[in-house]
């Protein structure tokens, strides 16, 4: 039997950015098309002045193209949350750390 490869977002935590998963992604199986997410404000990502979980939820379903699997570490966790609730179209499985 064929698994076709999984679509996982990565969403870090407050004060940090995308790069903090530059050392896990190496290490997930390499049919996984994987993708790590700056929060608005954090990393090169644009910030308008403030910052909203709803917003940022919106914004980043709207990347998403199929259910993907959705990690989220501490704020990135909320993020995925707030998706999972307005999005659950997007959502295959969420994994949430602290």
């Amino acid at each position: 039997m064929t698994h076709s490869p999984k679509n996982v977002y990565l969403i870090h935590g407050w004060a940090a950015n995308r790069h903090i998963f530059d050392d896990l992604t190496p290490r997930l199986p390499a049919n996984w098309h994987i993708r790590a997410l700056n929060l608005p404000g954090h990393g090169d990502a644009p910030f308008n002045g403030g910052f909203d979980v709803a917003d940022a939820a919106d914004a980043f379903a709207e990347q998403i193209s199929e259910p993907a699997y959705l990690v989220g570490w501490s704020l990135g966790g909320l993020v995925a949350l707030y998706l999972a609730h307005r999005h659950p179209e997007k959502v295959r499985a969420l994994c949430l750390t602290a």
